[in-house]
């Protein structure tokens, strides 16, 4: 069952049953299942690059990290690298940095023992 399928048959009639049966506390601990369907129905036409799930800071850039790494096939560390990097301005600040420094250690141990996966 796709996604969309299990949030119309099963979520909408759960939310239902919650605004029907429980008080008004209970029905705000199911309002992140709402707010992620009603997400997802705004989004459902759009290109999964002109979405982002969980704040804007990606939205800011004319290539978002993620076009930029699937388009020139990096991979995972890489990618990460490039995240972290991209974003620590607008979302983490120097954890941000930590985390790509990280990565990058984890990505340099590994070619380092490696060397016959990069030549």
């Amino acid at each position: 069952m796709n996604e969309q399928k299990f949030f119309e048959s099963n979520i909408v009639k759960q939310g239902m049953d919650i605004l029907l049966q429980k008080s008004y506390e209970d029905i705000m601990k199911h309002r992140d299942i709402y707010d992620i369907y009603t997400e997802m129905q705004k989004n459902k036409d759009k290109k999964p690059l002109d979405v982002q799930v969980g704040g804007k800071h990606y939205k800011k850039f004319k290539i978002q990290p993620a076009e930029y790494i699937l388009s020139n096939q990096l991979g995972w560390a890489e990618g990460d690298i490039i995240t972290y990097v991209s974003r620590w301005r607008f979302k983490n600040g120097l954890e941000d940095l930590e985390k790509a420094r990280h990565f990058l250690d984890i990505l340099i141990d590994h070619v380092k023992n490696n060397p016959e996966l990069y030549n």
